[in-house]
């Protein structure tokens, strides 16, 4: 088995080979190992996470990613074991025969590495180690579990010249075409349902989403009850709660906001505090569900209306038109959902629909910030309608303040001349949309500005290819300012970076103003608008 490796990977293996007196693994020339199958072939690199390293790999053949760690510099080369089992693992839960997969892994040994064949390849691989950093970013490294975190990449829509697939599904169908096995291994990673042809809504599934859809657009619920009086729906397998908005009262769009989960619940807060202090422009970054709306013709999303169409419904919609997109913070808006995700979605607005079919238009729910929710949950088999407090919001936002570490660079700060500049400090997703290769998911970038208050004048902006807040790109941007010159003071948004930067200013000295709106930054970021539109 052959992994091309990225020159990070392959300078680490070495100084973790030094580290134990041990004899590196050799590199191969890159011409003798290619022209050869490419279910052997991965591409492999390596990324530090809080200190900890993790090595993720996508297979040439198929984009199958695998993701494992956490190591330390002394155990880095132990990432080709880790590989091996991990691997094993995922294919064994994918009911792939054990004999192929005993054969598959014993071809590992020893592990041929070479550097990176070309940068189309490591386009992928960039995807992955991205999606991988945010994981754990998101989850902490405490529960990190590299089969897991393989299993959801891979049941992760990737796009290759123009078309979405998923690796997972790649994956076992290149292994059903060449053992001739019959279907009994060709299961989703995710569950134990059978994978349909692509892993995609069958039309059965489509048509019994769009009947409830259609039913909710006759309720015209966006007449009764406002966008913070919320319905949330249990769901019975996973017993994960969605909070559903209905938005549409001022009369200017109408639609239905799934938001699932804890994450979910914290993006909802966010959007409905966007008049407070989160700008307008990070909107359409910040919001996590799957949003239902009924648009005109001439705004619907291609897919949408293409489905519509093969399911012969555009007619019978008369001027709105339903769209269902997904939106994933730093993502471009996604039309491809899983099966899964569309079963989900029409077992949800079924129960949405119970709760608008018994309000009159004098009723009214609780609201968001009432600290309860009207809620649909199976209770000894029936479903149940009650209201039930909700989780406590402030407690979605609280994190554990990043530590600054490095003396050196301390010292070097408070050595700084005093300034009586005012900071304003942000972390954005940039106003430009990337998709360096063709099988990378468009995303937005992060950036960090620094902003002089008065004169509005960025000292210092730093750029990075990840789709959350890094704390470590957040404080290079910072250091390399107050190196120069020690700030007043440092402002930053309401529930933002605070959590960055805390300890940061207190072991520099510098005096850490929050404020709900930073003006001045939002007309430099709506400046960087206009250049890239």
């Amino acid at each position: 088995m052959r992994f091309h490796c990225t020159k990070k990977l392959l300078d680490m293996l070495n100084k973790s080979s030094k580290l134990l007196d041990f004899d590196p693994l050799p590199v191969q020339p890159v011409d003798k190992v290619t022209n050869q199958d490419e279910l052997n072939d991965w591409h492999a690199s390596l990324t530090e996470v809080d200190g900890s390293y993790i090595a993720t790999f996508i297979n040439d053949l198929t984009s199958f990613p695998v993701v494992v760690g956490l190591f330390d510099l002394d155990n880095i080369y132990e990432a080709f074991e880790g590989f091996e089992n991990v691997l094993g693992e995922v294919m064994l839960k994918q009911k792939i025969d054990k004999q192929i997969v005993f054969e598959y892994l014993e071809d590992l040994e020893p592990p041929i590495l070479t550097k990176t064949i070309s940068r189309a390849k490591t386009g992928p691989l960039s995807a992955v180690t991205i999606d991988a950093q945010n994981i754990l970013y998101e989850e902490g490294t405490t529960s990190f579990d590299p089969v897991e975190v393989t299993i959801a990449l891979s049941e992760t829509p990737r796009v290759k010249n123009g078309k979405a697939f998923f690796p997972a599904e790649n994956w076992l169908e290149i292994w059903d075409e060449r053992s001739k096995l019959e279907e009994s291994y060709l299961v989703s990673t995710g569950s134990d349902e059978t994978l349909t042809e692509k892993n995609l809504p069958s039309q059965k599934d489509w048509i019994a989403f769009y009947e409830v859809v259609d039913k909710i657009k006759k309720e015209t619920p966006w007449r009764k009850i406002d966008d913070d009086e919320l319905i949330a729906v249990k769901d019975p397998e996973s017993e994960e709660w969605t909070y559903c908005s209905i938005m549409g009262r001022l009369g200017e769009f109408s639609g239905i906001g799934l938001f699932e989960g804890d994450k979910g619940l914290k993006s909802l807060v966010k959007v409905y505090s966007v008049d407070h202090f989160i700008p307008e422009y990070q909107l359409k970054s910040i919001q996590d569900c799957l949003l239902l709306s009924y648009v005109s013709r001439s705004e619907i999303e291609t897919d949408n209306y293409d489905r519509l169409q093969k399911l012969g419904l555009v007619e019978n919609q008369y001027y709105l038109l339903p769209e269902i997109m997904k939106h994933t913070p730093g993502f471009v808006p996604w039309s491809i959902l899983s099966q899964a995700e569309v079963k989900r979605a029409t077992l949800i607005l079924n129960q949405v629909l119970t709760v608008l079919n018994n309000l009159t238009y004098a009723d009214e729910l609780p609201r968001l910030m009432d600290g309860l929710v009207t809620s649909r949950y199976k209770q000894d088999g029936k479903w149940e309608t009650s209201e039930r407090p909700l989780p406590d919001l402030q407690s979605l936002f609280e994190q554990e303040p990043y530590i600054f570490g490095n003396d050196l660079v301390l010292h070097q700060i408070k050595k700084a001349p005093k300034s009586p500049l005012s900071l304003q400090v942000d972390a954005v997703h940039a106003p430009a949309i990337l998709q360096e290769h063709p099988e990378e998911r468009p995303y937005y970038p992060m950036i960090t500005l620094c902003v002089e208050e008065e004169s509005m004048e960025v000292l210092n902006a730093v750029t990075y290819p990840e789709t959350k807040e890094n704390p470590k790109h957040i404080l290079e941007c910072v250091v390399e300012v107050c190196k120069d010159m020690r700030p007043k003071e440092i402002i930053i948004r309401t529930q933002t970076i605070e959590w960055v930067l805390e300890d940061f200013c207190n072991k520099t000295d510098i005096k850490l103003v929050v404020r709900e709106r930073l003006p001045e930054f939002d007309e430099v970021v709506s400046h960087l608008e206009n250049e890239f539109s």
